[in-house]
């Protein structure tokens, strides 16, 4: 038996309304090959059957009449946690048979380290078109984090208990974004980043529509942008160099808008074609990277069909900054007890 045999691993699974994947995602970990580990799952409230679910496990469960936002759920699991990490993971998340004994060996092993921050396969059981998208892009995103980041994502995250308790878990009032908060005050406390993991990945099951998954960018974007004006000073000791988004992405984003503005404009005859053309060129240059691991994985048709969603994308994302702006301008937003 070697030491990290010894290390109990609480895992944390947030349930709401999580029917859908909540079986497979336990079942999951219980083949696991590392056996030192307890599941906890907390379900606020949820309306559909989670909770019968639930039942046929040998699991703890902590049970909450209302529902809570992802913050305080997942603090809400760690109370009653026995391990001296705790795995945090979505319910529609499937790790494989390796990985809590991986993390226990990581933590173990590089003890300089707060935590470890898992990324998606590329695979995804969903064929249709705006779940393998997102689940890309978020896998384009977290694989060219550095090895160590102050962004960590809580859908499959790994941090030292006496580290999390130090700076008392998840803020509780973040409907999103808390995930990187919570980076942030764990690296401005302990000075700590988390170990970007890219070589055990795990398989996201969430599936997207159209709608639900302008409604994510919708969400995240507003809160994020909020938050980082509500806390300059805060944001202004981080580490400068490290962007959480890859700046390809947010560029084709904004030549999007240009793209889409010069493109109105034309039509109305109130500025030359070459506005337009030119604004299409530079979209297409910055969103070439992005496009072509698209193209390299899923072929021609996605790729061409992800360059006009790309688009769309693109002015959600700048409607949803200017609410997130407008919301910091006139204070609606909670204020941040946690610094």
């Amino acid at each position: 038996m070697n030491n990290t045999d010894n290390l109990l691993v609480s895992i944390i699974i947030p349930a709401y309304n999580q029917a859908k994947t909540l079986q497979q995602c336990i079942e999951a970990i219980n083949s696991s090959n590392y056996k030192n580990y307890e599941i906890i799952a907390v379900n606020p409230g949820s309306t559909d059957n989670t909770a019968e679910i639930l039942k046929n496990f040998s699991i703890n469960t902590v049970c909450i009449r209302n529902k809570t936002l992802p913050g305080e759920t997942r603090n809400n699991g760690a109370k009653i946690a026995k391990g001296e990490v705790l795995f945090f993971i979505d319910a529609d998340v499937i790790i494989t048979e390796k990985t809590v004994g991986h993390i226990a060996g990581q933590i173990a092993s590089n003890t300089e380290s707060a935590g470890i921050s898992l990324i998606y396969s590329k695979t995804t059981p969903n064929n249709d078109f705006y779940s393998q998208y997102q689940n890309l892009f978020i896998h384009y995103r977290l694989i060219q984090l550095p090895e160590y980041t102050i962004t960590p994502t809580t859908s499959c995250l790994a941090v030292r208990k006496s580290v999390f308790n130090e700076i008392h878990g998840f803020n509780i009032n973040m409907e999103s974004y808390e995930d990187f908060e919570f980076g942030y005050r764990v690296f401005i406390k302990n000075n700590k980043k988390f170990i970007t993991d890219k070589n055990e990945q795990v398989i996201h099951l969430k599936r997207f529509t159209f709608k639900t998954l302008l409604k994510d960018y919708y969400v995240k974007v507003k809160n994020m942008i909020t938050f980082r004006l509500a806390n300059k000073t805060m944001i202004k000791n981080l580490p400068a160099q490290e962007t959480a988004m890859p700046v390809s992405l947010l560029l084709s984003w904004f030549f999007s808008i240009i793209l889409s503005i010069s493109a109105l404009l034309y039509l109305i005859r109130l500025v030359p074609m070459r506005m337009p053309v030119i604004s299409l060129f530079l979209y297409l240059l910055s969103a070439l990277p992005f496009s072509l691991f698209l193209r390299k994985h899923k072929g021609n048709i996605f790729f061409i069909q992800s360059l006009l969603f790309n688009i769309v994308v693109g002015i959600i994302v700048f409607y949803s900054a200017l609410i997130g702006f407008f919301n910091y301008l006139f204070g609606n937003y909670s204020k941040n007890e946690y610094f």
